[in-house]
């Protein structure tokens, strides 16, 4: 009946046609997939009534039909198209309406997505603080979201912390710990206001707060150690799996007296193991690698571990048995490699050095293997935080782990390696090389060939043994080629 209704000629006026999409709307998780692919097509085929919507009604449509969750991307191109030309005239709240359809579909308008955030760009200052925590998380979602972006957003007004809801703030955090911009005074004031909303703080906030102060290496503030002291222990209990698992690993990566804790939650993680899926199974591996070796932590961390034998212990028994159950888990890790990467192998070829590119080392893909247990490390823009010369929490761990592992670990930031000519490249590696191994070129020539299984740099724990053996590299999407622009891709945001 509906769809009789939609495909009629009175459907293309105005009035109707929304009325109809809010019906369909409405009723659209009783009707089944065939039929939500017909009423879908029929409003879609109504170019003149989308023709005749005024800028309220296009937001409406197009956030309805993203809440329908249909997988033609003809007709959400269609709509999509439609919104653009509406970009201009649209408030703020409904340009955060058009970023929320776009981060519900499966597949989004890459033209429709840059019109909004110019928008934003230009009068970023009239977001109120929901709709500002809402938009970024958003962003955060589709991808779309960069440290200079960001910073306009959060820095075009004094922003008041008590306007924001309790659950908003962490949604903040995770946008600065996602496109790495450590704004120290904005993330010191959020991590303020969420400590004194004490009785607000939920398992999922709390996880979210501190993994994020983790990622963005916040921890000297104060912030993170209230946290560990006064609510993570009480929120154990209740966490998931993966807040679990995010809770260990930021242990891992933060400088804190937190050696007791971590075997709390990772005898806790051994009790809902069986809930471990690829991505918890990978990070798993690298907190296992700093267990076993400790000297992958940073100092107090260190010290704290070394000192209670008896967390020690309980770390260890935990992971074995998380290992036993995780065995069947394959573990996805999508290997992307920069243009950066790729020109060094050149270099290392004039050098006459034996070198094997993405080995797999430990929880890790080096970009080069050398001989001798000499790692290459190309440091490109995303190995440090937004607007500066600081390695990430994330690539220092690396590191910590690397050379825990007994690995000579070459890094090359990109800002010392890009502005030179390709003569003083090649001087610079060969300099480079020597210095952290502590052996000529000759000598390293003749070390042999590369090889992972014959270099040591295996973590021998169990979760190593057998995430090894269950990991699959895979390309990232597009890895022949990217689609041609306007197009879609199902299933892959762009």
């Amino acid at each position: 009946m509906l769809y009789r209704v939609l495909t009629s000629r009175a459907a293309s006026r105005r009035f109707e046609l929304i009325s109809c999409c809010r019906t369909w709307a409405l009723h659209c998780r009783r009707i089944t997939s065939h039929s939500d692919v017909h009423i879908a097509s029929a409003i879609g085929s109504q170019s003149e009534g989308l023709g005749s919507l005024n800028c309220q009604q296009v937001v409406f449509l197009l956030d309805e039909v993203s809440r329908a969750g249909f997988r033609d991307p003809d007709l959400w191109g269609r709509y999509a198209s439609r919104a653009l030309t509406e970009v201009s005239t649209c408030s703020m709240d409904e340009l955060c309406s058009i970023v929320r359809a776009l981060c519900r579909a499966d597949f989004s308008k890459r033209s429709l997505l840059n019109a909004v955030c110019r928008r934003l760009r230009a009068e970023a200052h009239k977001l109120s603080p929901r709709s500002l925590a809402q938009v970024v998380s958003d962003l955060r979602k589709l991808n779309h979201l960069d440290g200079p972006l960001l910073s306009l957003l959060v820095g075009s007004r004094t922003i008041v912390m008590s306007h924001f809801r309790t659950f908003d703030l962490p949604l903040v955090l995770c946008a600065f710990a996602q496109v790495s911009f450590r704004d120290e005074v904005q993330i010191h004031r959020l991590g303020q206001e969420l400590c004194s909303r004490s009785g607000e703080l939920t398992p999922s906030v709390i996880t979210a707060t501190f993994y994020s102060l983790a990622l963005l290496d916040c921890g000297k503030d104060g912030t993170a150690a209230h946290l560990l002291c006064n609510y993570i222990p009480r929120v154990i209990g209740d966490a998931s799996s993966r807040e679990l698992v995010n809770l260990a690993f930021a242990i891992v990566i933060l400088d804190l007296h937190a050696a007791e804790i971590l075997s709390y939650i990772l005898e806790q993680l051994a009790r809902q193991s069986t809930m471990i899926g690829c991505r918890e199974a990978h990070a798993l591996h690298i907190i296992d690698c700093c267990v076993t070796s400790p000297e992958a932590f940073r100092p107090e961390m260190r010290a704290s571990f070394l000192a209670d034998p008896t967390s020690v212990s309980r770390c260890t028994d935990a992971l074995q048995h998380i290992a036993g159950v995780i065995q069947d888990v394959p573990v996805n890790y999508a290997v992307s490699g920069s243009k950066l990467q790729k020109r060094l192998g050149r270099f290392l070829d004039r050098l006459s050095l034996p070198h094997r590119a993405e080995a797999m080392i430990g929880p890790y893909v080096l970009d080069y293997m050398l001989p001798l247990k000499i790692a290459i490390e190309v440091d490109g823009f995303k190995h440090f935080y937004s607007f500066s010369r600081r390695l990430t929490a994330k690539s220092k761990l690396k590191l910590r782990v690397l050379k825990a592992l007994g690995w000579h670990v070459v890094s090359l930031p990109h800002f010392e390696w890009l502005p030179k000519t390709q003569d003083e490249r090649l001087a610079y590696l060969a300099c480079q090389i020597e210095d952290v191994s502590g052996k000529p070129l000759a000598e390293i020539r003749r070390g042999g060939g590369c090889s992972s299984s014959s270099s040591g740099g295996a973590c021998s724990s169990r979760i190593g043994e057998l995430v090894s053996r269950t990991r699959r590299l895979r390309p990232l999407p597009f890895s022949s080629g990217l689609p041609a622009r306007g197009t879609f891709v199902s299933g892959v945001r762009r």
